[in-house]
Formats: C-alpha cells, structure tokens, sequence
C-alpha cells in the first residue's frame, strides 16, 4: 500500500489521489478564441504540440507529477510531487 501525505490531512491511500500528469512539461501556447471558432492551427502550431505530446524524454530517475488531493475530504487540490 502506497501512503502520500496530504497537506491537509496527513498520510492518505494512493488511490484517493487523481493523476494530472507530467509535471515538468513545458506546454505550447495556446492561440486565442477569437469569435464563436477556434482559428485552425498552423503548421508550426502543430509541429509544437506534435513535439510536447509524443516527442518527450523518458529520463532516468526523479520525475514530476500533478494530481489533485483527495476529494473524499473535501479538497480537489491541484498538487505537484516529485517520485
């Protein structure tokens, strides 16, 4: 049984944690909404995302994560960890 601590209330079960994802990527801009339509990507847009999504590292060691706390208590934190 995997136990984090919670800022809020102590040690709690892994499973009362929603996973958010990579911590540590730096996410392409998002252009803006102008009117009721998203305007259609460009193709430098799309070979940005193409890289932030598929294209990533897998390093050893130490990774980042986001979640939320647990929401049985309450909570729904967003939350960064390190494992």
């Amino acid at each position: 049984m995997i136990r984090i601590p919670c800022p809020c209330c102590g040690l709690r079960d892994y499973t009362e944690f929603t996973y958010g994802g990579d911590a540590t990527i730096a996410w392409p801009a998002l252009k803006e909404q102008t009117g009721e339509v998203m305007p259609p990507p460009s193709a430098e847009d799309l070979a940005a995302w193409n890289t932030a999504v598929f294209q990533r590292a897998n390093p050893r060691g130490h990774i980042g994560n986001s979640g939320t706390t647990p929401r049985a208590a309450g909570f729904g934190w967003w939350s960064s960890a390190i494992r």
